[in-house]
């Protein structure tokens, strides 16, 4: 992962994501982002984590994947690892 779990765990909290979102956002963070693969690892349909993509954008005011990346990288360099 391209950030230290201390470093994840508190955004997960200033974002207020829920534990499935936390989940589908360190896969991400990690390189798996594609909804067919994120899918077969939780056992759901793609939509299911399509779903979970635009809560996630809804909450931290994104458009993409991409932009909550960037947002998780640039936002973990202004707290300690």
């Amino acid at each position: 992962m391209v950030i230290s779990e201390h470093q994840f765990y508190l955004l997960a909290e200033r974002y207020k994501l829920s534990p499935t979102q936390r989940k589908i956002v360190h896969y991400l963070l990690s390189g798996i982002h594609e909804a067919e693969d994120l899918a077969r690892i939780f056992s759901v349909a793609p939509s299911t984590i399509q779903n979970q993509f635009f809560r996630v954008f809804k909450k931290m005011h994104l458009a993409s994947k991409t932009d909550v990346l960037y947002r998780f990288v640039s936002d973990a360099k202004s707290i300690d690892p």
